[in-house]
């Protein structure tokens, strides 16, 4: 009876672990290449198309060629909290006698914090014809999450001769 118990026991750990996997490998998380991807689907659009929906850039120039640099310059700043550890501090105390003592009591205390600002840097190439030519980007937080393809649309479908209803007179 014990070893039906120990191998039922490790089939269900067994299954838990694979369950915990395939979770696992079902999360996304945002990735350079995912951010590549969404950027270059702008190439060939009109420049008017990306500024309303991308909003006014922070730089632009124009170059000799007669093309156009523009560039969108994103920063986000987060704070990252400093460590905890443990401090002992001392405490006087008078004992039974009247006595001062010095005693050491034990406290969490937290370190500095800081700030980490990461930045995205994408440039837009504007070609004479008004249209996005190449993208380029820098930085660590050029990230995006990767895209996932909607499930196909129903197509609406015609009903065959066979199917169609009949006409109806209408009634006089």
């Amino acid at each position: 009876m014990r070893v039906r118990d120990g191998a039922r026991r490790r089939l269900r750990a067994g299954l838990m672990a694979l369950a915990g996997l395939a979770a696992l490998t079902a999360c996304t998380f945002p990735t350079q290449q995912a951010y590549r991807e969404t950027v270059t689907t702008w190439v060939g659009k009109p420049l008017d198309q990306l500024a309303l929906t991308w909003g006014v850039p922070d730089r632009s120039i124009d170059l000799s060629d007669g093309t156009r640099l523009i560039e969108y310059d994103r920063q986000a700043a987060r704070y990252v909290p400093g460590m905890r550890y443990m401090d002992q501090i001392p405490v006087v105390v008078r004992d039974a006698q009247g006595r001062r003592r010095v005693t050491y009591a034990t406290v969490w205390r937290e370190g500095p914090g800081s700030t980490i600002v990461e930045r995205c840097l994408t440039r837009f190439r504007i070609g004479r014809d008004g249209r996005v030519q190449d993208v380029a980007f820098e930085g660590p937080s050029c990230v995006a999450y990767p895209r996932t393809e909607p499930a196909p649309a129903a197509q609406p479908t015609e009903p065959t001769p066979q199917e169609a209803p009949a006409p109806t007179a209408a009634p006089r």
